[in-house]
C-alpha cells in the first residue's frame, strides 16, 4: 500500500520547506506525494457507457429495471440508471438511505406525500433517508439516473418489511451478468480493468437520450419551466426552468443541491471551455446529458449523452473540457467533497470549492434550492414524537448560512453532550443491550450512541445496512466466529462495512462503546427474514420520548437557541472514573494484551500504537482511512494549541482523558464522556487542552478535510485530507483498519430474489411457453473427447447400446466425430449407405454424444488424458483437482437395476451402484475416459423406485448416506485399463458399428441429459429459457444436500404428451426423464457469490477453476443445436446479446457457429438434417462475409 499511496497524496510541505535537501531530492518529494500516480489511464477506467449495458429486473417489482453503475463493498452505497415501463407501479417501499435522481426521459407521478407530483424529463429530485413511497406510478416508459446512499426496503401490506435491496444484490447481478462495475477508490483505477461491461445472454439496450433529438429535449426548454409540479414542489426542480451562472469563463452551473450536514453538492453543469486544473479531495460522479466531453486518454470524439463517470477520492483532473467549444457539452455532477483549483502540479492553491461556495453562488443567483429533509410530520417508517412543532421545523429549514463562522453566541457545547447525564435505554429486540442516543440525522439516516452490554448478553443476526465504527471504552465482548472473530476489550477501535450480518456477539463483562451507525440495523429472523428494524427515526423517537436533546446536524441548526437539556436521572459511563479512564488510554505504547486486535484486519488495540506528532505539541494515532469516502479516524493527543482552521465536512470527537478546552465553554472544560459533533462549515480558533501539562485525548471520526490558515481571511497555509492522513499512517506504520470485509464475508443476500436456503422464484420460468422462432430446435449433441476411439465405441454401442449413426472424418484437421444416441422413437430409421445422409439424420437425432477422436491420443502412455469435470487432477499441469463445470451424461432406462445387472456383466466400472450413497434408485458408471455415466429411471419422479439388493450386493439399509456427489470424487482409472499400442493414424475401420445388432434390452433406453454446473441459476435459465427458448421442464431440489437441478430442453409434445401444469413438480420431474438431450443446470447453493464471473471450467483448454491458474486439457468440449437456419438462429443471439465464440462464416468450418453460455460453455449452432459441408449465405450476422 505504501508505493501506491505515496503516489497519489497531497503535498504536506513543498520541497523549498525540506532545508538541505538537493534539487534531485526535492524533485522526487515532489513527484512522490501529489495525488494523481503515474498509469496508464484508458479513458474510461472511471467510466461506463450505460447504453452498452442490458437492463436487470428489480426484485419484488414488475416493470421496474435497473443498470447497475456501482456498489459499494464499504458504505453501501450504489449508482444505477433505473427505468419504470409504462403503466408500472413501483411497491411499497422505504428508502432506508437518501436517493438523488434525474429523470431522463418519460413521465412518473408520485400520487401523494411530500414528493407529491408529476416528474419528467428534466426533473431532479431529492429523498432523504427512511422516506416511505408509496404508489410510484410510470406513465410513459421512464428512465432516470439514481444515486442510492443506502439500501431501500420493500414492504408487505402490512408495513412489514418483505425484502432488502443492498449493494451487495447490486454486485451479485451485475457479476451475474458479467458486467464489471465502475471502481470506487483511485487504487481501484490504477488496477487492471476486468472486461466487460455488457451481459451474457441479455440485450445492450440504448437508453431514450442516446438519440440526438431526446437528448436535445431534455435540455429543451431554455430557463422555461415546462412542469409546474416541479416548480412548486420543494424536493424536486425543473432543471429546464432554471438559469446558467456562469461560475468561471465558458463553465455554466445550475445548483440543485447543497447538503449543509454531509457537504454534498448537485450541479449541472455546461461547458464552453476548459476547466482549469484541479484535485477532487471528495470523490465525485458525472452523467453526460448533452453534447461530448474530452476525458483524459479517451478518444478524439469524448464521451457522449448516456456516459457516467465516478471520480474516486484523490483524482486530478489537469482540464475538464468539451470536445467542441461551439457545442454545449451539459452534464449532471454530484460532488461529494471540495475541489481544489491551482495552475498546475505542484503550484500554490488557488481556491478550494466547497459546498459553503456553491450555497454562497446558490443564494447569489436565486437558485431555488432542493431540501434535503422532508417535513417532520409526513410518512416515514417511524415518526419521531418530537416537541418541534411544524412551524418550527419549516423556519429551521429556511435557515441558511453563507459564510465560514457567522456572528453567533455559543453556549460552550451547543454541538456536544456529556453523555456521563444521559440514561440508558434498552433496544426492543435485544435484552440486556442499551444505548445512548447522541446524534440522529433527519437527511442521510446516520447516528450516533454510546452503546452498553450487559455481562452474558449476547447479540445474534444483526445486519448492519449501513457501515458502523466503534471504540470499546471498558470491559470485554467477543465476536466467535467470521470476520470479526476475536476478543475486544478497552482501547480497541472497529470497523464494520455495510451490509455485513454480525452473527453473534457476545459481552463477556460489561461492556460500554462509543458508535457511529451510518445506516439503519436490522434484526433478523432465524430464516434471516428481516425481524425488527433500528433507524435514525427510532433514535430521534426514543430521545424525544425522554426529553432528550439530540446534537444539532448542521451549522444553521446551531445557530438556534437550543432546548432544554435533559433533566432526568444520570447515569454515568464507566470512564466518569478516572482510573477506568486511564486503564483506556494510558497502557504502555507498543504493548498489548489483546493478541486478536492487533491480527484482526478489522480492529486495532489503540494502546498498542505509538503516538505520532503531526504539528508541535499535537499526537495522533491514525485507525482508518477510507479512499472511497474520504472519511478518516484517528486519536488525538494535544498538549499543545492546534492552529486556526475550518471544518470543510463535519467531525465528531468523543473525550477518553483530560479536559479540552471549547469556545465558550467553562473554564474547566469538558472531560472523559463528553460527546462533541462539529457541523460542515465550523471554524476553531484553536483547539487546545485546559492544561499542558496534561494529556488531553479524544477519539475523532473526521469527515471532510481540514483546511487550515493563521486567522480570519488569511490565505490558506494547508489542507489536511485524508491523502495527508493516509501519507502519515503509512509513513508512521499504523495498521490500519481494513474498510471492506474479506469477498465472499457474511452478506444478507447473495443473489437477488435468492434465500439462503438456495431458492428464488421459478413460476416465471415454469409457466412460460415455447417460442415460435426456436419451435423446431433440438438439443443434438453433447462433445466430449475421448483417447482411443474403438474403446469408446465398444462401450457406448456395446455396453450402453447406443447406434453409431455418423461419422464425420476431417483430416485437414487432425480428428474424427462418431455420433452415438437412441433411435427407436425417432419417425424413422437411420438410412442404410450413403455416408452423407447418415450424417443429415444424425443432426436430427435429440441427445447424441458426440465422440471426439484427436488423432494420436490413442498412443498416449496414461490411461487417462482428459479432465472429466468432477474434481479431476488428470490433464492439469500441477496435478491438482480442478473445480470442473461439466458433471456428466445421463440416461433413462425402464429398469435402473436390470441395467446394472447388464453393466456388471459387461465389465463396466461403477462410481455408485443403485442402493448405495444417499440417493436410492439411481447409478452412476464410467466410461473408458472416466466420464461419468448417470443411469435414471425412465418417467419417473424422486424418490425413485428400488429393490432390496442391488448388483452389487448392495441393499437399502448398508448403503451409506450422501457423499457430496460427483464433484468431490476423483475419476480413478479403471483398474484393468490397457495402453493402445498401435498408432492408428488417423484411421480404423469403424463401418463394423454400424452393422451391429439391435438389442431388445435397449429398447426404451433414452440419452436424457448432459448435467453442467452453473454459478448462477437465474442467470442460466434467463440465458437458455429466453436466448434458446429451452422449457424449464422440472425442478429438483436438494436442499438437504446444497443443491437444486433445473432441467431445460425442447420438449417433443407431440410424442411424449402435454407438459404437465407448472404447479405439478412430480408429475413435472417424471416427465423430463422422458425428454432426450435434456440440460441439467445444476445450481450449488452459495456458488452464486463467489468472486468472479465465471467460476467453473469449461474444459476447453480453460484455467478457471485450476490451483495453479494454467489450462487443462478438457474432455468436455461443447453442447450442440440443430436449428432449421444457423444464420437466422445467429440473428437471434445478436439481437439477445450473446457472446459468439465464432459466428457463420467466420473460421475454417463454413455454416455452423459457436456461443458461450453465461457460465463460459461453448455450445455449438449446427443445421438440422444436414450434412458437410453445411449451406450458407454470403454475409453472417457479424458482418463477416464469404472469401
Amino acid at each position: 500500500m505504501g508505493a501506491r499511496a505515496s503516489k497519489c497524496l497531497e503535498r504536506i510541505r513543498a520541497p523549498d520547506e525540506h532545508p538541505g535537501a538537493s534539487e534531485a531530492e526535492q524533485e522526487k518529494v515532489k513527484t512522490k506525494t501529489v495525488y494523481n500516480p503515474e498509469w496508464t489511464p484508458n479513458g474510461i477506467e472511471g467510466g461506463v457507457d450505460t447504453n452498452k449495458l442490458p437492463w436487470i429486473k428489480f426484485p419484488d417489482a414488475t416493470g421496474w429495471f435497473y443498470k447497475p453503475l456501482r456498489a459499494s463493498q464499504e458504505n453501501g452505497m450504489f449508482s444505477v440508471v433505473a427505468k419504470m415501463s409504462k403503466g408500472a407501479v413501483q411497491p411499497d417501499l422505504i428508502h432506508l438511505g437518501s436517493v438523488d435522481f434525474m429523470v431522463l426521459s418519460g413521465k412518473m407521478t408520485f400520487p401523494s406525500g411530500p414528493m407529491k407530483g408529476s416528474l419528467e424529463e428534466g426533473v431532479w429530485a431529492y429523498i432523504p433517508a427512511e422516506a416511505m413511497i408509496s404508489g410510484l406510478k410510470a406513465e410513459s416508459d421512464v428512465e432516470y439516473v439514481m444515486n442510492c446512499y443506502g439500501p431501500f426496503a420493500f414492504l408487505n401490506a402490512d408495513k412489514s418489511v418483505k425484502s432488502l435491496f443492498t449493494s451487495s444484490d447490486i454486485q451479485a447481478a451485475a457479476a451475474m451478468q458479467g458486467i464489471s462495475l465502475i471502481p470506487n477508490t483511485l487504487a481501484e483505477c490504477m488496477a487492471e480493468r476486468p472486461d466487460g461491461e455488457c451481459s451474457q445472454g441479455l440485450t445492450a439496450e440504448p437508453l431514450a437520450i442516446s438519440q440526438k433529438a431526446k437528448s436535445d429535449f431534455l435540455l429543451r426548454a431554455k430557463e422555461v419551466a415546462s412542469n409546474k409540479d416541479a416548480m412548486n414542489c420543494i424536493h424536486y426542480v425543473d432543471t429546464k426552468a432554471l438559469k446558467w451562472f456562469e461560475s468561471m469563463p465558458g463553465v455554466g452551473l445550475k445548483i440543485l443541491r447543497v447538503s449543509e450536514e454531509t457537504g454534498f453538492v448537485t450541479v449541472m453543469v455546461r461547458h464552453n471551455a476548459a476547466a482549469p486544473p484541479h484535485y477532487h479531495l471528495g470523490a465525485a460522479d458525472f452523467f453526460m446529458l448533452q453534447g461530448h466531453l474530452g476525458y483524459r486518454a479517451g478518444p478524439p470524439e469524448g464521451y457522449g449523452p448516456g456516459t457516467w463517470f465516478f471520480e474516486p477520492a484523490g483524482a486530478r483532473h489537469e482540464a475538464t473540457q468539451p470536445v467542441d467549444e461551439a457545442e454545449d457539452t451539459v452534464y449532471l455532477a454530484n460532488i461529494f467533497g471540495p475541489i481544489q483549483f491551482d495552475s498546475g502540479v505542484g503550484t500554490p492553491i488557488a481556491f478550494v470549492f466547497s459546498w459553503m461556495s456553491y450555497l454562497q453562488m446558490a443564494e447569489a443567483n436565486g437558485f431555488p434550492l432542493v431540501k434535503n429533509q422532508f417535513p417532520r410530520d409526513s410518512s416515514h417508517l417511524a415518526v419521531a414524537a418530537s416537541k418541534t412543532t411544524k412551524d418550527d421545523a419549516a423556519e429551521k429549514t429556511d435557515v441558511a448560512s453563507t459564510v465560514y463562522n457567522p456572528e453567533w453566541n455559543p453556549t460552550g457545547i451547543e454541538g456536544g453532550v456529556d453523555t456521563n447525564k444521559l440514561p440508558w435505554i434498552e433496544f426492543s429486540s435485544c435484552k440486556g443491550w442499551s444505548y445512548k442516543p447522541l446524534r440522529a440525522s433527519y437527511e442521510n439516516g446516520m447516528f450516533s450512541l454510546v452503546c452498553r452490554l450487559a455481562a452474558g448478553t449476547e447479540i445474534t443476526d444483526i445486519l448492519h445496512l449501513g457501515a458502523c465504527d466503534f471504540m470499546v471504552l471498558s470491559g470485554k465482548m467477543t465476536f466467535p466466529s467470521g470476520p470479526m472473530a476475536g476478543t475486544l476489550q478497552e482501547g480497541v477501535f472497529a470497523y464494520i462495512p455495510a451490509d455485513a450480518v454480525i452473527e453473534s456477539l457476545k459481552a463477556d463483562v460489561d461492556v460500554e462503546y462509543v458508535m457511529n451507525c451510518y445506516g439503519p440495523l436490522a434484526f433478523l429472523n432465524k430464516d434471516k427474514s428481516v425481524k425488527e428494524l433500528v433507524t435514525s427515526n427510532i433514535i430521534q423517537g426514543a430521545a424525544a420520548k425522554r426529553g432528550i436533546t439530540l446534537i444539532p446536524s448542521t451549522l444553521a441548526e446551531c445557530l438556534q437557541e437550543r432546548p432544554e437539556e435533559y433533566k432526568g436521572p444520570a447515569e454515568p459511563l464507566a470512564i466518569a472514573d478516572p482510573a477506568k479512564a486511564a486503564n483506556l488510554v494510558c497502557e504502555r505504547e507498543g504493548s498489548t494484551t489483546n493478541a486478536a486486535a492487533m491480527t484482526n484486519p478489522h480492529y486495532v488495540d489503540t494502546k498498542a500504537l505509538k503516538w505520532f506528532e503531526s504539528m508541535p505539541g499535537v499526537g495522533l494515532k491514525i485507525l482508518r482511512v477510507s479512499e472511497e469516502t474520504g472519511v478518516i479516524t484517528v486519536m488525538v493527543r494535544h498538549n499543545a494549541a492546534a492552529p486556526p482552521h475550518y471544518h470543510l465536512g463535519c467531525a465528531d470527537f468523543f473525550m477518553m482523558q483530560g479536559h479540552l478546552g471549547y469556545r465558550a465553554g467553562p473554564p474547566e472544560g469538558y472531560g472523559p464522556g463528553t460527546w462533541f459533533f462539529e457541523p460542515a462549515g465550523a471554524r476553531h480558533e484553536s483547539t487546545q487542552p485546559v492544561d499542558e501539562a496534561k494529556d488531553t485525548i479524544y477519539l475523532a471520526n473526521i469527515y471532510g478535510p481540514i483546511q487550515f490558515d493563521s486567522g480570519v481571511g488569511t490565505p490558506i497555509a494547508f489542507v489536511f485530507s485524508w491523502m495527508s492522513y493516509l501519507q502519515m499512517a503509512e509513513a508512521n506504520g499504523f495498521p490500519l483498519v481494513k474498510n471492506r470485509f474479506p469477498e465472499g464475508a457474511t452478506r444478507l443476500a447473495a443473489m437477488p430474489g435468492v434465500d439462503r436456503k438456495g431458492k428464488f422464484d421459478i413460476t416465471p420460468y415454469l409457466k412460460a411457453t415455447p417460442h415460435p422462432e426456436t419451435a423446431s430446435w433440438c438439443m443434438q449433441q453433447t462433445m466430449i473427447r475421448v483417447k482411443d476411439p474403438k474403446k469408446s465405441l465398444d462401450f457406448y454401442t456395446k455396453v450402453l447400446g447406443m447406434r453409431l449413426l455418423s461419422v464425420g472424418e476431417f483430416p485437414q484437421y487432425g480428428f474424427t466425430v462418431y455420433f452415438v444416441g437412441y433411435v427407436d422413437k425417432m419417425d424413422r430409421p437411420p438410412p442404410e449407405d450413403d455416408e452423407a445422409k447418415k450424417f443429415a439424420y444424425s443432426m436430427t437425432v435429440p441427445g447424441c454424444i458426440e465422440l471426439t477422436w484427436n488423432h494420436g491420443t490413442e498412443v498416449d502412455e496414461a490411461p487417462l488424458i482428459y479432465n472429466t469435470g468432477n474434481a479431476d487432477s488428470v490433464g492439469t499441469k500441477d496435478g491438482k483437482a480442478v473445480k470442473g463445470g461439466f458433471g456428466h451424461l445421463g440416461i433413462t432406462v425402464p429398469d435402473v437395476y436390470a441395467a446394472c445387472d447388464h453393466f456388471k456383466a459387461s465389465g463396466a466400472e461403477f462410481k455408485k451402484s443403485p442402493n448405495s450413497g444417499g440417493m436410492k434408485g439411481l447409478a452412476f458408471v464410467k466410461d473408458p475416459d472416466g466420464y461419468a455415466i448417470e443411469i435414471l429411471p425412465y418417467g419417473k419422479a424422486f424418490p425413485f423406485p428400488t429393490k432390496d439388493v442391488d448388483c452389487s450386493g448392495v441393499t437399502l439399509t448398508d448403503g451409506g448416506g450422501y457423499t457430496g456427489g460427483l464433484a468431490t470424487q476423483t475419476a480413478d482409472a479403471p483398474a484393468a485399463a490397457e495402453k493402445t499400442s498401435a498408432k492408428l493414424d488417423g484411421k480404423f475401420d469403424w463401418t463394423m458399428y454400424y452393422k451391429l445388432p439391435v438389442e431388445p434390452r435397449f429398447t426404451g433406453w433414452c440419452s436424457q441429459q448432459t448435467m453442467i454446473r452453473v454459478k448462477c441459476p437465474k442467470r442460466a435459465l434467463d440465458f437458455y429459457t429466453g436466448t434458446l427458448g429451452m422449457r424449464l421442464i422440472s425442478v429438483g431440489e436438494f436442499s438437504q444436500f446444497g443443491f437444486t437441478v433445473y432441467f431445460v430442453g425442447y420438449a417433443n409434445e407431440k410424442q411424449l404428451g402435454s407438459l404437465p401444469e407448472s404447479t405439478k413438480l412430480d408429475d413435472r420431474f417424471a416427465y423430463s426423464m422422458k425428454v432426450p438431450g435434456c440440460i441439467e443446470l445444476t445450481w450449488n447453493h452459495g456458488s452464486e457469490a463467489e468472486a468472479g464471473k465465471c467460476i467453473y471450467n469449461t474444459g476447453n483448454g480453460d484455467e478457471t477453476g485450476c490451483q495453479d491458474k494454467q489450462a487443462i486439457k478438457g474432455g468436455f468440449g461443447h453442447i450442440g443445436l440443430s436449428v432449421p437456419d444457423v444464420y437466422a438462429a445467429c440473428e437471434r443471439f445478436k439481437r439477445c446479446g450473446a457472446e459468439f465464440k465464432k459466428s457463420p462464416n467466420a473460421g475454417g468450418m463454413k455454416g455452423l457457429a459457436f456461443i458461450k453460455d453465461p457460465d463460459g460453455y461453448a455450445i455449438e449452432i449446427v443445421p438440422s438434417g444436414k450434412s458437410f459441408p453445411f449451406p450458407t449465405q454470403s454475409v453472417d450476422c457479424n458482418g463477416v462475409a464469404l472469401p
